[in-house]
Protein backbone atom coordinates (compact mmCIF):
# COMPACT_ATOMS: atom_id res chain seq x y z
CA UNK A 1 0.00 0.00 0.00
CA UNK A 2 1.10 3.56 -0.61
CA UNK A 3 1.16 6.20 2.14
CA UNK A 4 1.88 9.92 1.64
CA UNK A 5 4.05 11.62 4.26
CA UNK A 6 4.34 15.39 4.67
CA UNK A 7 6.97 17.24 6.69
CA UNK A 8 5.89 20.71 7.75
CA UNK A 9 8.03 23.66 8.91
CA UNK A 10 11.39 22.80 10.45
CA UNK A 11 10.92 19.11 9.69
CA UNK A 12 11.19 19.98 6.02
CA UNK A 13 14.63 21.47 6.70
CA UNK A 14 15.74 18.38 8.65
CA UNK A 15 14.51 15.86 6.08
CA UNK A 16 15.27 17.95 2.99
CA UNK A 17 11.85 17.01 1.61
CA UNK A 18 8.34 18.24 2.14
CA UNK A 19 6.64 15.06 0.91
CA UNK A 20 7.41 11.43 0.24
CA UNK A 21 5.53 8.27 -0.65
CA UNK A 22 6.08 5.11 1.39
CA UNK A 23 5.31 1.64 0.10
CA UNK A 24 4.29 -0.39 3.17
CA UNK A 25 2.80 -3.81 3.83
CA UNK A 26 -0.95 -3.94 4.39
CA UNK A 27 -1.72 -3.94 8.11
CA UNK A 28 1.20 -1.66 9.01
CA UNK A 29 0.45 0.66 11.91
CA UNK A 30 1.65 4.21 12.43
CA UNK A 31 4.54 3.02 14.61
CA UNK A 32 5.80 0.86 11.74
CA UNK A 33 5.56 3.78 9.33
CA UNK A 34 7.52 6.05 11.68
CA UNK A 35 10.17 3.34 12.09
CA UNK A 36 10.48 3.12 8.31
CA UNK A 37 10.72 6.91 7.99
CA UNK A 38 13.46 7.12 10.62
CA UNK A 39 15.37 4.32 8.88
CA UNK A 40 15.35 6.33 5.65
CA UNK A 41 15.95 9.65 7.44
CA UNK A 42 17.91 8.88 10.64
CA UNK A 43 18.30 12.59 11.33
CA UNK A 44 14.54 12.71 12.04
CA UNK A 45 14.57 10.05 14.76
CA UNK A 46 15.41 12.34 17.68
CA UNK A 47 12.92 14.89 16.37
CA UNK A 48 9.97 12.51 15.93
CA UNK A 49 10.47 9.90 18.67
CA UNK A 50 11.29 10.11 22.37
CA UNK A 51 14.13 7.59 22.43
CA UNK A 52 13.45 6.50 26.03
CA UNK A 53 9.68 6.08 25.73
CA UNK A 54 9.64 5.07 22.04
CA UNK A 55 6.60 7.34 21.59
CA UNK A 56 6.08 10.52 19.60
CA UNK A 57 7.91 13.54 20.95
CA UNK A 58 5.72 16.12 22.62
CA UNK A 59 7.20 18.72 20.26
CA UNK A 60 5.72 17.18 17.11
CA UNK A 61 2.07 16.67 16.23
CA UNK A 62 1.24 13.69 14.05
CA UNK A 63 -1.88 13.80 11.92
CA UNK A 64 -3.39 10.93 9.95
CA UNK A 65 -5.78 12.05 7.24
CA UNK A 66 -6.26 15.38 9.02
CA UNK A 67 -6.89 13.91 12.48
CA UNK A 68 -4.43 14.17 15.35
CA UNK A 69 -3.46 10.61 16.32
CA UNK A 70 -4.40 11.04 19.99
CA UNK A 71 -8.08 10.89 18.95
CA UNK A 72 -7.38 7.68 17.03
CA UNK A 73 -5.40 4.72 18.42
CA UNK A 74 -2.14 6.65 18.69
CA UNK A 75 0.89 4.88 17.27
CA UNK A 76 -1.10 1.63 16.98
CA UNK A 77 -3.49 3.18 14.42
CA UNK A 78 -3.62 0.92 11.37
CA UNK A 79 -2.88 2.53 8.04
CA UNK A 80 -4.73 2.08 4.79
CA UNK A 81 -3.79 2.53 1.17
CA UNK A 82 -3.77 6.22 0.23
CA UNK A 83 -3.55 7.53 3.81
CA UNK A 84 -1.62 10.71 4.51
CA UNK A 85 0.59 11.25 7.56
CA UNK A 86 1.62 14.82 8.41
CA UNK A 87 4.31 15.74 10.94
CA UNK A 88 3.94 19.26 12.31
CA UNK A 89 6.47 20.73 14.76
CA UNK A 90 5.12 22.69 17.70
CA UNK A 91 6.72 26.07 18.16
CA UNK A 92 7.10 27.43 21.68
CA UNK A 93 7.81 31.00 22.51
CA UNK A 94 8.51 32.90 25.61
Amino acid sequence: MHISVRFIGGLFRVSGRNKLILNLKYGTDLRGAVERITQEFPELKATLIDLELQDPRPTTLIFLNGKEISILQGMETKLGNGDEIAFIPISHGG
